[in-house]
């Protein structure tokens, strides 16, 4: 809280101009601010908005999840509705989307490759069984 104390001149002798008047501050005033809910928003647009309410931008962290698109903020510590002292910092974890199950490379084999390999490998069992079954010498 800010404090301000002003002495009075009172006791002047004649003659005597009254100077300025002393003033004590002790501090800052401590100004309190509510968290806004930023969860559900794009990285760029939540910065924004913790930092037009007055908070600094804390840790962002990064996690997958598969409800919440890439780049957009899961949560975030303190929580919406918290009021706390201006310039705190609002840590945000962000979404690295879904976490890929490794099927997407599948996804760039082509399908004469993947007949090229099946045809290798059946060529491969045959000459193997053959060989072991004494077929071939």
């Amino acid at each position: 809280m800010r404090k301000v104390t002003v002495k009075n001149n009172c006791n002047k002798e004649e003659g005597e101009t009254g100077g300025q008047d002393e003033g004590e501050y002790e501090g800052e005033p401590v100004v309190q601010v509510q968290v806004p809910d930023v969860a559900q928003q794009y990285l760029e647009d939540a910065r924004a908005v913790v930092i037009g309410a007055n908070l600094a931008v804390g840790e962002i962290t990064y996690e997958y999840d598969s409800q919440v698109p890439e780049g957009y903020v899961i949560s975030q510590h303190p929580a919406a509705g918290e009021v706390v002292n201006q310039a705190t910092p609002v840590n945000l974890v962000v979404s690295k989307g879904a976490r890929s199950c490794g099927c997407d490379r599948l996804a760039a084999v082509e399908t004469g490759d993947m007949f090229l390999g099946l045809l290798g490998l059946i060529v491969l069992v045959v000459v193997t069984l053959c060989v072991q079954g004494g077929m071939l010498r």
